[in-house]
């Protein structure tokens, strides 16, 4: 990136802060306190926790908005495919021939991305465990072809803490901490 174009680009930078700071000033003058606050302090403080909450309600709205949007695209995309697939798949085909019946192309590439084949398949569903396990000739075959795993049963530690105030060898108690939020 050359020095002017850095240059524009902290300058729209700047711009748009200084907007978005304006907005602000904006909200805080034209936003009401709460009727119920008792003092100078608690209507400060109403306001800015209903100016902060507003922002996150909005935000919410956008984000869900955007999702349904990327639902709708994503389903209209798997639709498309869905529908031309076929035709996509004799297409590169009839274009590929011989090179992919040969084996050295599976691909073509267009001017807006590439259609082809790949290789799928070919790796090792474990379907029925008991079988599976069943079917091992010693503790060797056993240990290596079947995996146990060991953690530690948070729930039950924590009710064994809570019940007899006893702390198991291993751990610790984290301490209480008051941490700030706003809702």
């Amino acid at each position: 990136m050359d020095e002017m174009a850095l240059a524009r680009e902290k300058e729209e930078s700047a711009a748009a802060e200084a907007r978005l700071d304006a907005e602000i000033d904006r909200d805080l003058r034209d936003v009401q306190p709460c009727s119920t606050a008792k003092d100078e302090q608690e209507k400060q403080l109403s306001k800015l926790v209903r100016i902060l909450n507003r922002y996150e309600a909005e935000a919410l709205r956008f984000d869900d908005q955007a999702k349904a949007e990327s639902r709708s695209l994503h389903g209209k995309a798997e639709r498309f495919f869905n529908r031309y697939a076929t035709l996509m798949q004799e297409l590169t085909r009839s274009i590929l021939g011989a090179d992919l019946q040969a084996g050295r192309r599976k691909s073509l590439r267009t001017g807006y991305g590439t259609a082809g084949f790949r290789q799928r398949g070919g790796n090792v569903k474990c379907e029925n465990l008991a079988a599976l396990a069943g079917g091992m000739d010693s503790k060797e075959q056993f240990d290596e072809f079947i995996r146990t795993r060991h953690e530690p049963n948070l729930k039950a530690i924590n009710d064994h803490y809570k019940a007899t105030g006893e702390l198991l060898p291993g751990c610790d108690v984290e301490p209480v901490q008051d941490r700030f939020y706003v809702d």
